[in-house]
């Protein structure tokens, strides 16, 4: 029973992450704006540091979803924190943009982030 059990788990595990971050670029690269957004937001989730600085970008320029400067500095943020020097390369030049109110709130949503 102990078997069965771990094999549904992985299984399930497995199949938490349906798309690949290609498949985000790919729906990118054809402007389904909405559907990059979801890839990147699923795997972001789940701690994928590359998807989490495309949310980044995302949300810093407006590409598909309304500009969010707070929500672009999380999320380069957590990459940052994960190791990432070429997001903490971004948060930086974009706090640069930002007042001490959205960077304190920016930091504030990193520290508050879990992956799933």
């Amino acid at each position: 029973m102990r078997i069965l059990g771990a094999v549904i788990a992985m299984t399930m595990a497995a199949g938490a992450i349906a798309q690949s971050l290609d498949d985000g670029f790919e729906a990118l690269r054809r402007l389904d704006f909405d559907r990059a957004h979801a890839v990147f937001s699923e795997h972001a989730l789940a701690g994928d540091v590359t998807a989490q600085i495309e949310l980044g970008f995302m949300n810093a320029i407006g590409e598909g979803i309304p500009e969010n400067r707070v929500e672009a500095y999380k999320w380069f943020d957590v990459a940052a924190r994960g190791g990432d020097v070429f997001a903490a390369q971004l948060r930086d030049t974009l706090a640069g943009r930002m007042s001490a109110e959205e960077i304190a709130e920016g930091k504030a949503r990193a520290e508050a982030f879990t992956p799933r």
